[in-house]
């Protein structure tokens, strides 16, 4: 039990609660579900110990039953605090979803340096329906960003067993409905966390009015989609795809050189009017929760006719991505994860980003105008064997937002946590000690 009102400093805890437990696990903000909650009773189980800290009222809601500390102050002492907290109470272990929200890149930051094991939690790499779990960092934080294919141990992957199938059905809805009900709640109870700010750069209340002015519009613009995509996918003219991420993602907003999706789309365009060949035309396709897709519309027309390439440059607002890819000559994008939908169907893709496939052998290489000109394809079976060992290491099967999912995925997520090595170091090829010579590290025969 906490001895400790919410604004008193730095809790206590009653030493009659440790019974013996040698793990003690911060759990920060988690996805807008049941997951974290459910999760912390499995790790209690396994005789680890939780402490939940919630920033706002939606945190505060999905984490009721847990054993909670709520942090009502300014950012500006969370770096100190949180330093404090885990001297005090004996943290050994910090588990966020995200590792690009201010208050998690904080706490990394602080308190990996103490000896603190860091588990981030993402959505899947391969999706739908998995999860990513890696220690220290995913994405362009992941060590899968910063190692070779050639690391890979090919002899101990195609030997393991690894189950491909997933017949999860139902998240998009349940993360679409509980982000909302997430976000409406940190904002209508906003009174509780006055010092909180959203990791998102877009205001709630102004994305919740342009999804409102958006929704009589969307079965409409839907079906338009679906009628133009598939004349596109029909006719005769060829054309590259370029794929579209949210602005607010922190796939584009740490993982990229690109300060804005504006930026993206103008390179793109003027690439493309540098490269391409007369007849050929580029497609975006717009992020399925993008809400500003109306305007980026107007904007790569307005592109298109300054860099002369009016009535050769569209969006596609919706409409299925594999139906378009299948058809493209090559599919560009920043470094969002439905790059691996072209990957694994050998069409050519160029990543402009920093991404665990962004490989020679998977990703095109050389500069966007060279992709345009001459598009290099993918090694299919390079990927096979980098999509497998995924599956082995850092995907887990099921979702933080259905029930089903999350019951799937909580078991096998708690052995990976408890493990003592790093699930990944079990399908990596060990390396020769390193060595010192001559004051230069080099790696010993």
């Amino acid at each position: 039990m906490y001895l400790i009102d919410q604004d008193a400093g730095f809790p206590a805890i009653d030493p009659d609660d440790m019974n013996g437990r040698t793990r003690t696990f911060l759990i920060l903000q988690g996805p807008p579900s049941s997951f974290f909650r459910r999760l912390s009773r499995k790790i209690e189980a396994q005789g680890g110990r939780t402490i939940k800290i919630n920033f706002n009222a939606s945190d505060w809601l999905y984490s009721l039953g847990m054993n909670t500390v709520n942090f009502r102050r300014s950012a500006t002492v969370w770096p100190g605090w949180v330093r404090e907290f885990a001297r005090a109470n004996q943290v050994t272990d910090v588990i966020v979803y995200g590792d690009c929200r201010e208050y998690h890149k904080v706490a990394i930051s602080t308190l990996r340096p103490m000896g603190v094991m860091i588990h981030v939690l993402e959505e899947g790499y391969v999706r739908p329906a998995w999860i990513t779990y890696e220690r220290n960092g995913v994405n362009g934080h992941s060590r899968l960003a910063d190692m070779s294919l050639t690391d890979i141990d090919t002899e101990k992957v195609l030997a393991a067993e690894a189950d491909e199938t997933n017949n999860i059905e139902g998240t998009m809805w349940s993360y679409v409905l509980s982000g909302m009900f997430y976000y409406a709640a940190a904002y209508w109870m906003r009174p509780l966390f006055p010092f909180y700010r959203s990791h998102r750069p877009q205001g709630t209340v102004e994305e919740a009015w342009m999804w409102l002015k958006r929704l009589p519009h969307l079965p409409k613009s839907r079906m338009d989609a679906k009628l133009r995509g598939g004349q596109i996918t029909r006719g005769s003219t060829p054309y590259f795809l370029v794929l579209l991420q949210l602005a607010g993602d922190s796939q584009m907003r740490e993982h990229s050189g690109f300060q804005s999706i504006s930026e993206f789309i103008e390179l793109c365009i003027r690439s493309f009017s540098a490269a391409a060949g007369p007849d050929e035309h580029l497609v975006f396709k717009s992020h399925p929760l993008d809400s500003n897709a109306p305007y980026l519309r107007n904007e790569i027309k307005l592109l298109a006719e300054r860099y002369g390439l009016a009535g050769r440059c569209e969006l596609i607002d919706g409409g299925k991505l594999a139906y378009l890819a299948d058809n493209a000559r090559g599919v560009v994008s920043i470094n969002s994860t439905a790059c691996q939908v072209s990957i694994r169907r050998g069409i050519p893709t160029k990543v402009l980003g920093r991404a665990i496939y962004n490989h020679s052998s998977l990703a095109a290489s050389g500069s966007l105008e060279e992709f345009f000109r001459s598009p290099e394809a993918p090694d299919i079976e390079s990927y096979k064997l980098f999509h497998r060992f995924l599956l082995l290491t850092v995907q887990i099967k099921g979702s933080f937002y259905s029930q089903e999912g999350i019951e799937l995925a909580l078991d096998p997520l708690v052995e990976k946590i408890f493990a003592k090595i790093d699930p990944t170091d079990a399908y990596v090829r060990v390396r020769p000690p390193a060595v010192v010579e001559a004051g230069a590290l080099k790696y010993g025969s």
